[in-house]
């Protein structure tokens, strides 16, 4: 059996966040056994756990009581299961923008927060925590097992006889059409996919940046400010041919890889760490995976 492990040390990163695009603070502390990944947040603290969690049109939206977040997957995927962190206290702090700051004197800005959404952050936190190592701690981690196959379409998933986590995930996007990514999940292979881009699609591929940026805030979300923290260094834009697209690839199948990624922050919300399970994912979204994960949770079985 598998101990439960923390941050061995006070791990500090800052970024943009997408909505608005105001710097956020982001402090990743040490915690005791059985405690989870909790969301430090200005107003109240969030347990990662499926309960709090819903779909909005971009990412996973955390909520209790006051304390609403976005954009939590992609940490929660690098903690879990590219850091194997079972434990840690996530505190996330806005640095308001000139356009935030006059939002919150109006009484009319968001008090939703929202993690980083920048692939050099992911892979940042990814070194930053594979640098300084992990503590292991006494109590034993709750692994999760499937005891049999669950297939909706969509997601696919069948019991191994082995340890092993593997995903593969099946995108289709105009024009380079379908493409797949197949990955066992180990802290190390997750190096592989780590800050994955992922695909703007709302955006026209021959518009401007600064023109997306300025109006995605006014249009989209706009008590977040204005503008956004979204461009070609954190999203992956819409391109014409197949040659444009390739071109633009950082990581071979980058979409697909994204999508490993985003599955895994939503696995990261299950009770426990899963193992012995193969997945097959195809064109499911952050709202399919988490109506998944909250229908078929009881299937999911402490390995004794």
């Amino acid at each position: 059996m598998q101990n439960q492990q923390t941050v061995s040390q006070d791990i500090e990163l800052i970024g943009k966040e997408a909505y608005g695009g105001c710097e956020v603070e982001v402090s990743i502390s040490p915690s005791k056994p059985d405690t989870g990944i909790i969301f430090d947040l200005s107003y109240g603290d969030i347990p990662a756990r499926l309960e709090y969690a819903k779909s909005n049109a971009f990412s996973i939206l955390l909520e209790k009581d006051k304390a609403r977040l976005l954009c939590s997957e992609h940490l929660l995927a690098n903690l879990k299961y590219g850091c194997d962190i079972d434990n840690a206290i996530v505190k996330v702090r806005k640095i308001p923008s000139k356009s935030f700051e006059i939002l919150q004197e109006l009484n009319l800005a968001t008090k939703t927060q929202a993690i980083p959404y920048n692939p050099n952050f992911d892979k940042t936190l990814y070194e930053k925590i594979r640098e300084t190592g992990t503590k292991e701690q006494n109590k034993k981690r709750k692994i999760l097992r499937l005891e049999e196959k669950i297939n909706t379409g969509e997601l696919i998933f069948i019991p191994k006889k082995t340890n092993e986590l593997v995903i593969k995930a099946i995108t289709y996007y105009e024009p380079i059409g379908e493409q797949e990514r197949t990955i066992p999940i180990t802290p190390e292979t997750y190096n592989e996919i780590v800050g994955a881009r992922g695909f703007c699609k709302f955006i026209p591929g021959f518009m401007p940046e600064s023109i997306s940026r300025f109006f995605g805030g006014i249009l989209m979300y706009p008590t977040h400010g204005l503008g956004t923290g979204v461009s070609s260094k954190t999203s992956f834009r819409k391109k014409y041919t197949i040659r444009g697209w390739e071109k633009q690839e950082k990581i071979p199948a980058e979409i697909s890889c994204h999508k490993i990624v985003d599955l895994l922050g939503a696995l990261s919300l299950l009770d426990g760490k899963l193992e012995g399970t193969y997945i097959e994912c195809q064109l499911s979204g952050h709202k399919n995976d988490l109506a998944f994960l909250n229908r078929y949770k009881y299937k999911f079985k402490e390995k004794v």
